[in-house]
C-alpha cells in the first residue's frame, strides 16, 4: 500500500442526492461513489468517502486538489488528506465499490455475522426416495451445491413447518 497525490475526480455514479443543507458546513456522508486520477496517471475508486461530502468540502475552501489518498488494493483507495476532518470520513468502506477483504476487519466481521444469520435451520432430504437425512444450516450457495453434487434437497425449515401444517390440516 502506498500514497499517491489525487489531481482530479475521475467517474461517478449518478444516482440523485439531495443534501438537506447545501450552504451549511455540516457533516454529511450520503452520496455517490466516485474515482480520481491520481498523480500516477491511474484512477483510484474512493470507498471512504463519498462524491457531494468532498465537493461540498471543496466548495467551503476547507480542501482542494491536489488531494492525499492511499492505495489499499485493485485499484481502491482512501483519503487520508489530514485537511478533512475525520468526521467526514467513512469509517465503514462502500460495501459495493470495495471487495469485502479490502474492508476494515470490523466491518469484514459484522458481513459474516449478518451472513451467518441468514443462514437458515433446514432438512437435507435423499432426492431419490424423499427421505430426511439430517437437519442443517446451509446457504443459498452450499444448497446448490449439494443439489448439484449428490442428489439430495435442502428443503428450509420454515417451508417444512409450513407443509407439515397443510399436512396436518388435510388429513383431520
Amino acid at each position: 500500500m502506498f500514497e499517491l497525490k489525487a489531481n482530479s475526480f475521475g467517474s461517478s455514479t449518478l444516482v440523485a442526492y439531495l443534501d438537506h443543507n447545501p450552504n451549511e458546513l455540516t457533516v454529511t456522508h450520503g452520496g455517490n461513489c466516485f474515482s480520481v486520477w491520481a498523480n500516477n496517471r491511474l484512477s483510484y475508486q474512493i470507498v471512504n468517502i463519498k462524491f457531494e461530502p468532498l465537493k461540498k468540502l471543496m466548495r467551503f475552501g476547507v480542501v482542494a486538489f491536489p488531494i492525499k489518498i492511499k492505495h489499499i488494493g485493485k485499484n481502491r483507495a482512501i483519503i487520508i488528506d489530514e485537511r478533512i476532518p475525520q468526521e467526514w470520513l467513512n469509517k465503514r468502506y462502500c460495501s459495493i465499490c470495495c471487495p469485502q477483504d479490502l474492508m476494515p476487519e470490523e466491518q469484514q466481521r459484522r458481513i459474516e455475522t449478518v451472513y451467518r444469520r441468514k443462514k437458515a435451520l433446514g432438512l437435507i432430504i435423499d432426492a431419490g426416495n424423499g427421505l430426511f437425512v439430517e437437519k442443517s444450516f446451509e446457504s443459498k450457495y452450499a444448497k446448490k451445491e449439494r443439489e448439484k453434487n449428490g442428489g439430495y434437497i435442502y428443503a428450509p425449515m420454515i417451508y417444512c413447518v409450513e407443509r407439515f401444517k397443510s399436512l396436518s390440516r388435510n388429513r383431520y
